[in-house]
Protein backbone atom coordinates (compact mmCIF):
# COMPACT_ATOMS: atom_id res chain seq x y z
CA UNK A 1 0.00 0.00 0.00
CA UNK A 2 1.17 3.59 -0.41
CA UNK A 3 0.47 6.68 1.45
CA UNK A 4 1.25 10.35 0.09
CA UNK A 5 1.78 12.72 2.67
CA UNK A 6 2.47 16.71 2.00
CA UNK A 7 4.06 19.30 3.67
CA UNK A 8 2.76 22.85 3.74
CA UNK A 9 4.62 25.08 1.48
CA UNK A 10 7.29 27.86 2.63
CA UNK A 11 7.37 30.43 -0.28
CA UNK A 12 9.56 32.97 -1.96
CA UNK A 13 12.88 30.76 -0.42
CA UNK A 14 15.42 29.28 -1.55
CA UNK A 15 16.10 27.38 2.41
CA UNK A 16 13.02 26.60 3.57
CA UNK A 17 12.91 25.98 7.10
CA UNK A 18 9.67 24.61 9.08
CA UNK A 19 9.26 25.73 12.27
CA UNK A 20 8.25 23.80 14.13
CA UNK A 21 8.96 21.26 12.20
CA UNK A 22 6.66 19.26 10.75
CA UNK A 23 5.88 15.45 11.59
CA UNK A 24 5.10 12.48 9.06
CA UNK A 25 3.69 9.34 10.60
CA UNK A 26 3.83 6.33 8.00
CA UNK A 27 2.87 2.83 9.05
CA UNK A 28 5.10 0.00 8.12
CA UNK A 29 4.24 -3.61 6.77
CA UNK A 30 7.62 -5.26 6.01
CA UNK A 31 10.37 -3.45 7.69
CA UNK A 32 12.60 -5.03 4.82
CA UNK A 33 10.85 -4.13 1.90
CA UNK A 34 9.06 -0.77 2.47
CA UNK A 35 10.47 2.64 2.20
CA UNK A 36 9.84 5.87 2.68
CA UNK A 37 10.80 8.40 -0.56
CA UNK A 38 10.76 12.14 0.02
CA UNK A 39 10.87 14.27 -2.74
CA UNK A 40 11.24 18.10 -3.05
CA UNK A 41 9.51 19.87 -5.40
CA UNK A 42 9.47 23.61 -6.59
CA UNK A 43 6.05 25.21 -6.08
CA UNK A 44 4.41 26.86 -9.29
CA UNK A 45 1.60 29.02 -9.31
CA UNK A 46 0.87 28.68 -12.88
CA UNK A 47 2.07 25.52 -13.99
CA UNK A 48 2.93 22.06 -12.75
CA UNK A 49 5.00 22.28 -9.82
CA UNK A 50 8.83 21.14 -10.82
CA UNK A 51 10.18 17.88 -8.78
CA UNK A 52 14.15 19.28 -8.05
CA UNK A 53 15.25 16.21 -6.16
CA UNK A 54 13.87 12.82 -3.58
CA UNK A 55 15.81 11.31 -1.27
CA UNK A 56 15.11 7.43 0.08
CA UNK A 57 14.65 6.47 3.87
CA UNK A 58 14.94 2.65 4.75
CA UNK A 59 12.79 1.83 7.57
CA UNK A 60 15.03 -1.49 7.93
CA UNK A 61 17.87 1.35 8.90
CA UNK A 62 15.99 2.20 12.22
CA UNK A 63 13.92 -0.53 13.26
CA UNK A 64 16.48 -1.34 15.84
CA UNK A 65 16.17 1.63 17.81
CA UNK A 66 14.78 1.51 21.18
CA UNK A 67 11.12 2.98 21.45
CA UNK A 68 11.20 6.74 21.65
CA UNK A 69 14.67 6.90 20.45
CA UNK A 70 15.20 9.62 18.25
CA UNK A 71 18.01 9.88 15.27
CA UNK A 72 18.92 13.14 13.89
CA UNK A 73 20.47 13.06 10.26
CA UNK A 74 21.08 15.52 7.44
CA UNK A 75 20.52 13.81 4.20
CA UNK A 76 21.71 15.30 0.56
CA UNK A 77 19.10 14.50 -1.72
CA UNK A 78 19.66 13.11 -5.43
CA UNK A 79 18.50 15.15 -8.87
CA UNK A 80 15.26 13.82 -9.57
CA UNK A 81 16.92 13.50 -13.70
CA UNK A 82 20.35 12.01 -13.61
CA UNK A 83 20.26 10.41 -9.82
CA UNK A 84 23.26 12.51 -8.63
CA UNK A 85 24.05 13.55 -5.24
CA UNK A 86 23.14 16.93 -4.86
CA UNK A 87 23.57 19.37 -2.39
CA UNK A 88 20.92 20.82 -1.15
CA UNK A 89 19.63 18.13 2.01
CA UNK A 90 17.51 18.01 4.71
CA UNK A 91 17.97 17.63 8.17
CA UNK A 92 15.15 15.05 9.45
CA UNK A 93 14.46 13.28 12.98
CA UNK A 94 13.64 9.84 12.45
CA UNK A 95 11.61 7.85 15.68
CA UNK A 96 10.20 4.21 16.28
CA UNK A 97 7.66 3.44 18.38
CA UNK A 98 5.15 1.22 18.68
CA UNK A 99 2.58 0.84 16.21
CA UNK A 100 -0.38 0.34 18.51
CA UNK A 101 0.76 3.78 19.74
CA UNK A 102 0.49 6.07 16.28
CA UNK A 103 -3.19 6.71 17.96
CA UNK A 104 -2.32 7.73 21.41
CA UNK A 105 -0.69 10.97 20.11
CA UNK A 106 -2.08 13.96 18.38
CA UNK A 107 -1.27 17.46 17.29
CA UNK A 108 -4.07 19.39 16.71
CA UNK A 109 -4.67 22.56 14.88
CA UNK A 110 -6.77 25.66 14.96
CA UNK A 111 -6.81 28.82 11.88
CA UNK A 112 -7.61 32.15 12.87
CA UNK A 113 -8.43 34.48 9.94
CA UNK A 114 -8.38 38.41 9.50
CA UNK A 115 -9.63 40.33 7.07
CA UNK A 116 -7.70 43.85 5.84
CA UNK A 117 -10.27 47.07 5.29
CA UNK A 118 -8.57 50.94 4.71
CA UNK A 119 -8.66 53.19 7.73
CA UNK A 120 -9.48 50.49 10.40
CA UNK A 121 -6.39 47.82 9.50
CA UNK A 122 -6.14 44.09 10.40
CA UNK A 123 -9.17 42.34 12.40
CA UNK A 124 -11.74 39.41 12.37
CA UNK A 125 -14.66 41.75 12.62
CA UNK A 126 -13.78 42.64 9.05
CA UNK A 127 -14.61 39.02 7.60
CA UNK A 128 -17.06 38.50 5.25
CA UNK A 129 -20.30 36.66 6.51
CA UNK A 130 -19.59 33.08 5.60
CA UNK A 131 -15.89 33.65 6.86
CA UNK A 132 -15.23 32.21 9.82
CA UNK A 133 -12.66 33.56 12.25
CA UNK A 134 -11.32 30.31 13.71
CA UNK A 135 -11.17 27.13 11.82
CA UNK A 136 -10.16 23.89 12.78
CA UNK A 137 -6.70 21.86 11.04
CA UNK A 138 -9.28 19.63 9.34
CA UNK A 139 -12.22 21.95 8.35
CA UNK A 140 -14.99 19.70 10.17
CA UNK A 141 -14.98 23.07 13.22
CA UNK A 142 -15.81 26.74 12.61
CA UNK A 143 -16.79 29.24 14.89
CA UNK A 144 -16.75 33.11 16.33
CA UNK A 145 -14.42 32.00 19.29
CA UNK A 146 -11.29 29.71 19.42
CA UNK A 147 -13.45 27.36 21.85
CA UNK A 148 -16.17 26.75 19.06
CA UNK A 149 -13.49 25.71 16.42
CA UNK A 150 -10.71 24.08 18.63
CA UNK A 151 -10.95 20.17 18.56
CA UNK A 152 -11.96 18.23 21.41
CA UNK A 153 -9.66 16.39 23.87
CA UNK A 154 -9.73 12.79 23.04
CA UNK A 155 -11.13 10.84 26.15
CA UNK A 156 -8.03 9.54 28.47
CA UNK A 157 -5.65 11.78 26.43
CA UNK A 158 -3.76 14.81 28.18
CA UNK A 159 -2.34 18.19 27.03
CA UNK A 160 1.64 18.19 26.57
CA UNK A 161 1.91 21.10 24.97
CA UNK A 162 -0.17 24.35 24.95
CA UNK A 163 -1.90 25.92 22.30
CA UNK A 164 0.27 28.48 20.50
CA UNK A 165 1.05 30.23 17.34
CA UNK A 166 3.56 28.71 14.85
CA UNK A 167 6.19 31.21 14.65
CA UNK A 168 6.75 30.88 10.75
CA UNK A 169 7.42 34.75 9.65
CA UNK A 170 7.75 36.70 13.70
CA UNK A 171 6.38 35.42 16.89
CA UNK A 172 2.86 36.33 16.08
CA UNK A 173 2.50 33.78 12.80
CA UNK A 174 0.72 35.77 10.55
CA UNK A 175 0.58 34.58 6.42
CA UNK A 176 -0.81 36.63 3.89
CA UNK A 177 -3.03 35.82 0.74
CA UNK A 178 -5.55 37.82 -1.46
CA UNK A 179 -8.21 35.27 -0.91
CA UNK A 180 -10.18 33.66 2.13
CA UNK A 181 -9.92 30.52 0.52
CA UNK A 182 -6.46 30.64 -1.43
CA UNK A 183 -3.91 27.76 -1.81
CA UNK A 184 -0.72 29.90 -1.30
CA UNK A 185 -0.13 31.76 1.47
CA UNK A 186 2.84 34.33 1.83
CA UNK A 187 5.38 35.20 4.84
CA UNK A 188 5.03 38.89 3.41
CA UNK A 189 2.47 41.17 3.61
CA UNK A 190 1.90 43.01 0.14
CA UNK A 191 -0.23 45.23 -1.90
CA UNK A 192 -2.30 42.37 -2.99
CA UNK A 193 -2.60 40.70 0.26
CA UNK A 194 -6.55 41.17 2.20
CA UNK A 195 -6.43 38.08 4.14
CA UNK A 196 -3.96 37.48 6.62
CA UNK A 197 -4.07 33.96 9.01
CA UNK A 198 -2.19 32.31 11.53
CA UNK A 199 -2.32 28.72 12.86
CA UNK A 200 -2.34 27.44 16.47
CA UNK A 201 -1.24 23.68 17.71
CA UNK A 202 -0.97 22.19 20.57
CA UNK A 203 0.05 18.36 21.34
CA UNK A 204 -2.25 15.97 23.11
CA UNK A 205 -1.12 12.20 23.81
CA UNK A 206 -2.81 9.31 25.56
CA UNK A 207 -2.17 9.70 29.46
CA UNK A 208 -0.46 6.04 29.28
CA UNK A 209 1.87 6.37 26.44
CA UNK A 210 4.86 7.79 28.64
CA UNK A 211 4.84 4.89 30.44
CA UNK A 212 4.45 2.75 27.30
CA UNK A 213 7.41 4.39 25.78
CA UNK A 214 9.62 4.05 29.00
CA UNK A 215 9.13 0.33 29.32
CA UNK A 216 9.91 -0.58 25.55
CA UNK A 217 7.91 -1.79 22.19
CA UNK A 218 7.68 -2.90 18.96
CA UNK A 219 7.27 -0.13 16.04
CA UNK A 220 6.23 3.25 14.24
CA UNK A 221 8.35 4.94 11.99
CA UNK A 222 7.36 8.53 11.95
CA UNK A 223 9.92 11.16 10.52
CA UNK A 224 10.05 15.31 10.78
Amino acid sequence: NEHELESSKVMDSCEPRWSPPEEFIVPIVNEAKDKCVVTLMDNDMWWDDVEIGYFVLKPSTYIEKKPGEKTREDIHFHASGSGQQISTYAQIEVEVIPSALASMSEEQRVYEYERYTPFVGWAGKNLKTKEAKYVSGDLTRTGATFEEAAPVMPDGFVEVQSWAPVPVTDKEGWMFASDYNATNWYHENSVTSSVRRRLYVRKVQHSTLEGILASGGNTRFGFG
